[in-house]
């Protein structure tokens, strides 16, 4: 199974032009066999720093999305540190 994300939906900015560049395909080292995900880089994010350029305007997609569930038994740290430490494999 295969997690693409459509096109139509990948921000913009002011211009039109897409704020998110394709970056391959992802498999969990743990899970390899099971499901792949379409992973992008985020032209406003800055490695130096870690943070993203222009913070306040970030699309509606990134200040919603969320790498934890609040309605789990497992406590929201809990869910970030194991999201964090996810080790993934580059495939494409």
């Amino acid at each position: 199974m295969v997690g693409f994300f459509p096109d139509n939906l990948i921000p913009r900015n002011k211009n039109g032009e897409l704020l998110w560049e394709k970056d391959g395909l992802l498999v969990s080292s743990k899970f390899g066999d099971g499901i792949k995900y379409e992973s992008f880089k985020c032209k406003n994010f800055d490695k130096k720093s870690g943070l993203r350029k222009d913070y306040e305007s970030r699309p509606e997609i990134c200040k919603k999305t969320s790498c934890v569930e609040e309605n789990l038994n497992e406590s929201i740290d809990n869910q970030h540190e194991k999201f964090v430490n996810e080790k993934f494999i580059q495939i494409k």
